[in-house]
């Protein structure tokens, strides 16, 4: 079924292939070897060892390269249904660790968030299971490619290296060697640059677009080219810009592209119309870069102009631009800000929303709080809910943040939408230390009443992890709630009628393994093991999320002190 997912997306969107990261983007992870349990590793490990690894001592390194079988299995399956298809396999090598998986800098800690996996890149070479080996950042990116070099020799396997300066003659012998570096991110470095050193402003008259293309990038980033000496001497922009104006129309959409963001650097309000123009360009990448280059150098009628490019373009980048420009802006955009919440254009709202939500101007809590009761489309409410909760924040007195958001997050907790009342949830648990004592008691018994729909009878769609969300504020609000956890989980110790399972699981999981939706929180596998033998119920078994076959809830459960 994952094959045919990938597949799918490959094949119905013209893709030449599939890349492979190895980190795996979790927050669950308390320690290094919490996976990597499934029926299928406990039975080949104890066939080959004899050994249960969910209660005997094991040899850890063993179990590693066991997963990676199933790894290079799932790569022969993948490889094969993608060749079959003339599309090719790409997988990134992390050079401190080459045979196990990056971890992931989201988590914020520096072990692998999904396990340690053993990475037999060698045997992917040698049985041609992958098309590229992509070398990620850090650790000796060289001698790992020395390594690769050997054994791809005489293989069809492309060798790729992440490089900040890619033109640098660090790299000339890889190069010769047949290896590609590529820049990600590399200030002055980007792809719109094909030459490391500047070229001359003579150059945005040249008749090759590629030169036209380099003049105007170095305009943008100032490696010494003669515009910004001007510039800089006269305090104001220099004759260069009206010839960055005239490339606005060039016919090679690189070019015009660049313009824009040179004509953001030189922030001259003569070229506001040339920008304001752009927004309607063609290609979605000029009108990006227009936008973009707004957010620098405005006037009084860039903010309808870019509410009506947003009815051209509605993809993110666009509204991602737009909101920078119209943020940057203040209350010059303030107006058309809170007249377009009521657009009848759902990107136009959403971005309104969104710079009202970042500039925190005065005017804008009163349009947050009339749209999100009415607003249908639930991404825009949460961009009005945080906004919100963040000028509370800016906003608060002695006396605390202001009644009426309180109230309306607390209403929010009584929504059809589950996914509105969780954003609800998570911005009660950020005002908690800033509400007054009563405020806080009705806020805590409104979570505490929400917690209790996941019990045994919950029909939730959310019903495998909203409670997370929930449990989590509820401590927030201090010792009192955190009781009234603690006596869902010691109420159902024992048998008898009214008995709610899952509610104890759950109050367990909120008191004893701490989650975040910010960071991984580690803690040692030892005293993972005794809190769960000193705190943990029965676990719960089986229970059927609705419209779905029945299934585990995604929770794991502890047998003889392993995590399974």
């Amino acid at each position: 079924a994952l094959i045919s997912r990938y597949l799918h997306h490959v094949t119905n969107y013209g893709y030449d292939g599939l890349f492979f990261y190895t980190y795996v983007e979790n927050l669950g992870a308390r320690y290094l070897d919490e996976y990597g349990f499934n029926e299928p590793i406990v039975k080949e490990y104890k066939r080959r060892h004899g050994v249960d690894i969910r209660t005997q001592p094991f040899d850890k390194e063993a179990w590693y390269r066991l997963r990676g079988e199933h790894m290079t299995q799932f790569m022969r399956e993948l490889h094969a249904a993608l060749a079959a298809r003339g599309k090719k396999l790409s997988m990134a090598i992390y050079p401190p660790t080459p045979n196990y998986p990056e971890p992931w800098d989201g988590g914020k800690v520096d072990v692998p968030t999904g396990g340690n996996i053993y990475l037999d890149w060698g045997k992917w070479v040698d049985e041609g299971l992958v098309d590229e080996l992509f070398v990620w950042w850090r650790g000796d990116q060289k001698k790992l490619l020395d390594q690769m070099l050997k054994r791809c020799e005489g293989k069809p396997v492309e060798l790729v290296v992440a490089a900040t300066r890619p033109f640098d003659d660090e790299w000339k012998s890889f190069i010769t060697a047949g290896v590609t570096p590529v820049s990600v991110w590399a200030p002055g470095f980007e792809v719109d640059r094909v030459r490391p050193e500047p070229v001359s402003t003579q150059a945005l008259n040249h008749p090759d677009w590629r030169y036209r293309m380099e003049a105007l990038a170095d305009m943008r980033i100032g490696t010494g080219v003669t515009f910004f000496a001007e510039r800089k001497r006269s305090g104001g922009p220099a004759p260069d810009g009206d010839a960055a104006a005239a490339l606005a129309r060039d016919p090679h959409v690189m070019v015009r592209r660049q313009a824009m963001f040179a004509l953001g650097a030189v922030r001259s309000e003569a070229h506001i119309p040339v920008l304001e123009a752009a927004l309607m360009d063609e290609e979605s990448s000029v009108r990006i870069a227009a936008a973009f280059a707004l957010s620098t150098v405005n006037g009084p009628q860039t903010p309808k102009r870019l509410m009506a490019a947003l009815l051209k373009d509605d993809k993110f980048q666009m509204k991602w631009a737009c909101v920078d420009a119209l943020v940057a802006m203040k209350d010059k955009a303030q107006p058309e800000l809170i007249a377009g919440v009521n657009s009848p254009s759902e990107a136009v709202r959403e971005v309104c929303v969104r710079a009202l939500a970042q500039n925190g101007l005065p005017g804008s809590q009163p349009a947050l709080l009339s749209l999100w009761k009415r607003e249908r489309r639930e991404s825009i409410v949460f961009y009005a809910i945080t906004g919100l909760t963040k000028h509370a924040l800016q906003t608060k007195t002695q006396n605390g943040i202001a009644p009426d958001v309180v109230l309306a997050l607390v209403e929010a907790l009584r929504d059809s939408r589950f996914a509105v009342q969780l954003w609800a949830v998570m911005s009660l648990e950020e005002v908690a230390s800033s509400l007054p004592s009563d405020q806080a008691l009705n806020v805590a018994d409104a979570l505490e009443q929400l917690f209790r729909q996941f019990g045994d009878r919950c029909k939730r769609p959310d019903v495998s992890w909203g409670w997370r969300a929930v449990g989590n504020a509820m401590l927030a609000y201090g010792p009192r709630s955190k009781e009234r956890l603690e006596a869902m989980l010691t109420s159902q110790s024992g048998s008898g009628q009214g008995q709610d399972r899952w509610l104890a699981w759950a109050a367990y999981q909120v008191l004893h393994v701490p989650q975040s939706p910010t960071k991984a929180i580690l803690c040692q596998e030892k005293d993972a093991v005794e809190a769960h033998a000193k705190y943990a119920p029965a676990f719960p078994g089986w229970r059927s999320e609705p419209g779905s076959k029945s299934v585990r809830t995604g929770e794991r459960e502890i047998r003889g002190g392993s995590l399974v």
